[in-house]
């Protein structure tokens, strides 16, 4: 008992994440939705051992091997255990940095960008992709161990390419050298081996690692994996468009569909005010966007708006880039970091639980009745 009072962060932890799961589920109820009927059953579907070496297909085959069943219960304790290991991660790594107990601490766990966003968005692998991020952090004095975790990150979703690694590499980086300016750090990176291993493990991904499996492959082996009937029945018979058919899309229909969700609309509009906003979230913390690596951070993530439409999700990696960046190379600002406004901008502002009610209302207007 006295240890969980010496920690009692990680009971905050706890609660935030198991509200967040239930408050902010997509079916906006305090129930959770069926896993089982959800699109995101179609990431654990994808493995290796039924379809060979294909993107996303880590952690479909480890709940192949572990569990192999596509039940509610087992998909719900998978995704359980993503949040859980990320919670732990997250306290050992700001216990690392001795900011456990720190205002900043409580900022990073309440921001919506991280159990709030896992909770919401409940059956994406998010959580797993920033807990391997965290810990190539932790480890990044042993290039083998960073190399590992970068490329679990990798293998689990292509978009941590885009996403985390930049930000994990640049820490790697200045764990070794000063990195005063974008020439300096171009220069580091190009005569460092861990940059070519890393560009040939996402190239190995990306040209081996194919979606276009084919429909009738897809459907034909997952009638034999236990999917559930009625899951494949729900998605064919009316016409809502089977979720598993994005591994049989190209690039090219990708970005033309997202081409056509960029353009100047309402929606769009809003997603930059919460971009800005985003920016105007972390000038208040203190962090100075003329040093290089934060600005590297924002050109490196643009090709996400551009190659998906989950811009709530890219937001989010943002944010947790620029945090972690900046606590750890800026560890004493961060720890002087007091300001409670900061703590009403997370739970009350665009990016948080209540919102701004004309974005609120805005919000509903875009998705209920566009």
């Amino acid at each position: 008992m006295s240890n969980i009072k010496r920690n009692w962060y990680i009971l905050v932890s706890l609660t935030v994440a198991i509200i967040s799961i239930m408050v902010f589920n997509r079916t906006k109820t305090f129930i959770f939705y069926d896993l089982t009927m959800s699109w995101n059953a179609a990431h654990y579907a994808i493995n290796y051992l039924d379809f060979g070496f294909v993107k996303r297909g880590l952690i479909g085959s480890l709940y192949r091997i572990i569990n192999g069943s596509f039940s509610q219960e087992s998909l719900f304790l998978f995704q359980l255990s993503f949040l859980l290991l990320f919670i732990a991660i997250t306290h050992y790594f700001f216990s690392k940095l001795e900011l456990n107990k720190s205002f900043v601490y409580v900022l990073f766990i309440l921001s919506p960008a991280t159990f709030m966003q896992f909770g919401s968005d409940f059956g994406r692998f998010d959580a797993f992709l920033v807990s391997l991020f965290m810990l190539s952090i932790i480890f990044r004095r042993n290039s083998w161990l960073f190399i590992l975790f970068s490329t679990l990150g990798v293998l689990t979703h292509e978009i941590y390419t885009f996403a985390l690694l930049p930000a994990s590499f640049l820490l790697y980086l200045s764990e070794r050298t000063d990195l005063p300016s974008l020439k300096e750090i171009i220069a580091t990176s190009l005569k460092t081996k861990t940059l070519y291993i890393l560009i040939v493990s996402i190239l190995l991904v990306v040209s081996l690692g194919s979606y276009e499996l084919g429909y009738e492959k897809i459907i034909e082996t997952f009638s034999r994996s236990s999917l559930p009937q009625a899951y494949i029945e729900h998605h064919t018979t009316n016409n809502t468009g089977f979720p598993l058919e994005i591994w049989t899309r190209s690039i090219s229909d990708n970005l033309d569909y997202t081409a056509h969700r960029l353009s100047l609309n309402i929606s769009t509009v809003y997603m930059m005010f919460i971009y800005y906003f985003l920016l105007f979230y972390f000038r208040i913390i203190g962090v100075n966007f003329k040093k290089p690596q934060y600005y590297i951070i924002l050109i490196s993530s643009f090709p996400m708006f551009i190659l998906g439409t989950d811009w709530g999700r890219w937001l989010a990696f943002i944010f947790i880039s620029l945090f972690v960046i900046f606590i750890v190379t800026e560890r004493d600002k961060a720890a002087d970091t007091s300001n409670k406004y900061l703590l009403a901008f997370s739970l009350y502002g665009p990016l948080g639980i209540g919102g701004f009610l004309p974005l609120f209302i805005l919000k509903f207007y875009v998705h209920n009745i566009i």
